[in-house]
């Protein structure tokens, strides 16, 4: 019943505003009108009160961010994938449990005639002993060897479906305006460090949190497109410096992750952030009808040091503790937080 008042709530708004009625119109508002949506909601508020308000670029842009990202993740696939693991695995286990029986089985026959043998009389009745013995043995080799190479081949396409799966799940977690994997990807990749740490395969990490200066600001000068702009070329800029085998994750609105790569030289990471902060410095974005562009864009950054005993919560506190640095001092724009 709710949600019919919704849908009748939202044609009539899309009536009395003049607004087009069709199924990508519908989908944002009915969205916003449910009120579940958090992000959607948040977004609308601020491309109202923007200077162009909102457009129909920003209309496709909330459908595909908001209302295709929430409704149509099923289509890329992931249960499927699951279930083609869950089946596998149950068949290979199968398989094995049939393969035990079976070895069982022969030792029990093995065994009957270790006890014939023990009172066998004649020299052809332990030869026919032993010839049955011989034969069971080969068979058992033989079901050995066809069972390991069922179990490999089998084992093997378990990897390719988990690959699969993995594949899907990063796409599932990617921000769809910078394309790049977002927070949930992110604190999976840090909670994964934190067990290899505690296992005591790597005992320290890097990595940097940049955050664009002011993009609120720019969001509510211009509008929420020209904030996407700067996101947009920060993150090109970012990726041009970064070496492929480094990770890098959106965080927040104006902040991106990069994990340098395991021994990677720390001495090293201030001048890659400075070769970064630089070259953004240097660039503008152009406003569309406007004689004018937005200059000198600041990008801070806070190299984040991650140890043993850290745990997300004191790695994400070192992250908030250093940016809070950067925004009480005015001159300071790259900070390196070792410890709380």
């Amino acid at each position: 019943m709710k949600r019919q008042l919704i849908a009748n709530k939202t044609l009539e708004y899309l009536i009395d505003n003049k607004l087009d009625i069709n199924p990508m119109m519908f989908s944002i508002w009915y969205s916003y009108f449910l009120g579940e949506n958090k992000n959607l909601i948040s977004r609308i508020k601020s491309l109202r009160g923007s200077e162009n308000g909102l457009t129909e670029t920003s209309y496709h842009r909330l459908y595909e961010s908001y209302i295709l990202r929430e409704h149509f993740r099923d289509s890329l696939g992931i249960n499927e994938k699951t279930s083609q693991i869950i089946d596998r695995a149950n068949e290979l286990r199968e398989r094995i449990h049939e393969f035990v029986e079976n070895i069982q089985g022969h030792q029990a026959v093995i065994g009957d005639m270790s006890d014939s043998l023990s009172v066998a009389k004649t020299r052809e009745a332990i030869q026919i002993i032993l010839n049955e013995a011989l034969s069971e043995m080969k068979t058992v080799e033989k079901e050995s060897e066809k069972t390991t190479i069922w179990m490999k081949r089998n084992v093997q396409e378990l990897d390719a479906v988990k690959k699969d799966v993995i594949d899907i799940e990063q796409n599932m977690n990617r921000d769809f305006l910078t394309g790049l994997p977002d927070r949930t990807y992110y604190e999976k990749e840090l909670e994964a460090f934190l067990n290899n740490s505690m296992s005591g395969i790597i005992s320290k990490k890097y990595f940097v949190v940049f955050d664009i200066e002011d993009l609120d600001h720019y969001n509510q000068q211009y509008s929420w497109l020209v904030g996407d702009s700067i996101l947009r070329l920060v993150v090109k800029i970012i990726q041009t410096e970064t070496e492929q085998n480094w990770e890098m994750m959106r965080l927040e609105e104006d902040e991106l992750a990069v994990f340098t790569p395991n021994g990677f030289p720390v001495h090293k990471i201030p001048e890659y952030v400075e070769r970064v902060r630089t070259l953004i410095e240097g660039k503008q974005v152009m406003l569309k009808n406007q004689q004018k562009s937005i200059k000198n864009i600041t990008v801070n950054a806070a190299i984040i040091k991650v140890e043993v005993f850290d745990d997300l919560k004191t790695v994400q506190e070192k992250v908030k503790k250093g940016l809070k640095q950067i925004k009480d001092d005015p001159d300071l724009h790259v900070v390196q937080v070792d410890k709380l």
